[in-house]
Order: C-alpha cells, then structure tokens, then sequence
C-alpha cells in the first residue's frame, strides 16, 4: 500500500515543481496524478497476485532449506532398522524409502541443494554473461559484432547435449552439474545485458558521466549497471527455475549428484521403478520441484511487473 501511495505522492510533488517552475496548466497535472492512481490500480490488479504467491511459494523454500535439521528429527542419509517402503504415516509423512530412510528428510535437504543450484548456477551465468555484455552494448563496433558471432555459435549447440559434454568430461558430481548449467546460462545474461547497455549509453545521464570525463570502466559500473540492476534480477529470478530443473534433469540420468544425495532429480530416478508399488517416492519429490519453480516463475512475473508499473510511463495506462 505505500508504494502505490508514494507514486500518487511523486505525482503530485511532480505536478507542484511544474506548476511553480514551468508554468504547466492544471489539467496536465490533474492527468499525471491519475495517472499515479492507474499505476496503484494496476498494481493491485496485476501485479499483487503473482507477485504475493510466489513469493510466499518462494518463502516456504527458502524456510525448508534454512530449517530442514530443526523442522525433521531424521538426517537424510540415516538407514533405519524399520519398515521398508513403508507409506505415509504420522512417524514418516512422506512414507519411507528401500532403506528405511525417512523421505520427508530427504525432500527437505534436498531444497537446500536446490538453492546451492540456483544461486551458484546463476551467479556463474551472470559472472560469464553480464561483463561481456555490457561492454558488447556500450562500446559497439567490432568488438560487438565479434562478442556476438561466438555466442551465435554457443547457441547453435543444444544445450542439453552441451550440458551432458561438459559433465561427461569434468565427471558426474553435483558440482560439475551446476557449472554445467552456469555455462548455459551465459548467453541468455549476455544478450539481456548488451541489449540494455545498448540502450543506456544513449541516455543523459551516460552522455554527461562521459562528458565530465569518466573513464569507460567507472561508466559501465558506477552508472550503467546500477540502473541495469532491476531488470537482471528479475531476469535471474525467472531463470533459477529453470537452473534446478536442469540439474534435475542431469541428476535424474545419473550426470549429477549421485547416492546417496537428496536431491530431488536423483530421488525421482531412485523412486521411477517403484511407481507401482511405492508412488511416494517420486510423487513429493516431483511436487516439490514443480511447486518450487512455479514459484519462482511467478515472483519473476510479479517483480517484472512491479518494475513496470514503477517506471511505466503515463501513456501506458492511457
């Protein structure tokens, strides 16, 4: 409620400065204070839904993976004595699996893996993409054309076959997995950032930091990337989804992390032969990996929005 309120408060201080200093007509400032009172309806049409489930979605994960060892009384990779397979029960909610190992314990430690994925994968995508783009877009000419033609040709691979190869040649480990998926990452961080900074370096602010004789590194860093920072992370928040996905993926046919890891590909492999007679094992795993990146899709979505809606301007809503 106070950010929309703020937006219809910047609109009328706005209105004030013009009227005082321009000699603007009323009317203009009666359009721009409605249009402050459409950006607070449309964040609460649009923006408020995406943006509040999956960030509790997202909340709940980050909770599960903080407060596993508080939340569950097993450790992950205890073999217990007990029942075998055993289903769902009050001792066991995700039931047990061929060692007696309780699952709701493994699903839980297995959201920590999940973060470690997302994080450590995307910050490699951004380490590898960001930097190079932003020099790509700002400086242009050949060193743009150049940049470009070699991630065309990163592209032209298929990323799944990509991924394989390079965990085929550093070895099956979560480790490899996940700079595997950083590596696939890259270009996507790398086209976003040349395409803003291809933008940006057009605007007054570049135009004047250049002017009073800023070097090119301290333009890049000090006022292009700050004003860039929104629109990456909401970039990397879409993209962490698909991260765990593909470490799944990787751990599901045995390129990730292997036994016995709770992570949540490498369950749904261990689980994929007792569909019949055990679905628990694949079944919570899978749910908790869809949940998760439904989740972070949705909060993607809604700070995508949010940003919108923030810097939108009037004729948007016109």
């Amino acid at each position: 409620m106070a950010l929309p309120t703020l937006m219809i408060s910047s609109a009328r201080t706005r209105c004030a400065r013009l009227l005082a200093v321009r000699g603007v007509r009323p009317d203009v400032c009666e359009d721009a204070y409605d249009g402050g009172r459409r950006c607070e309806r449309r964040w609460f049409r649009h923006t408020s839904m995406s943006l509040i489930v999956g960030g509790l979605i997202v909340a709940l994960f980050l909770f599960t993976a903080v407060a596993a060892p508080v939340v569950t009384s097993f450790a992950p990779d205890q073999v217990r004595a007990g029942p075998r397979l055993a289903p769902p029960s009050q001792t066991h909610p995700f039931g047990t699996d061929t060692l007696g190992r309780d699952m709701f314990s493994r699903v839980l430690f297995g959201a920590a893996i999940a973060v470690r994925a997302a994080v450590v994968g995307m910050g490699i995508a951004a380490l590898l993409g960001i930097p190079p783009g932003l020099l790509a877009g700002y400086r242009g000419g050949w060193l743009d054309r150049l940049l470009s033609r070699l991630i065309d040709v990163w592209l032209a691979f298929p990323g799944l076959l990509l991924a394989l190869v390079v965990v085929a040649r550093l070895g099956p480990t979560l480790t490899n997995a996940i700079i595997a998926v950083g590596l696939l990452g890259a270009p996507g961080f790398y086209r976003l950032a040349r395409g803003l900074a291809l933008s940006a370096r057009r605007m007054a602010y570049v135009e004047a930091a250049t002017a009073v004789g800023c070097s090119e590194g301290r333009v890049l860093v000090r006022h292009i990337l700050p004003n860039l920072t929104s629109s990456l992370v909401v970039f990397a928040t879409m993209r962490a989804g698909t991260a765990i996905l593909a470490v799944g993926g990787l751990s599901f046919v045995g390129l990730g992390a292997q036994p016995p890891s709770p992570e949540w590909g490498a369950l749904l492999a261990a689980g994929r032969s007792h569909m019949d007679t055990a679905p628990w094992l694949a079944v919570y795993p899978g749910l908790s990996m869809t949940f998760t990146v439904v989740g972070l899709n949705l909060l993607g979505d809604g700070l995508r929005d949010l940003w919108n809606d923030i810097s939108c301007p009037q004729k948007r809503y016109d």
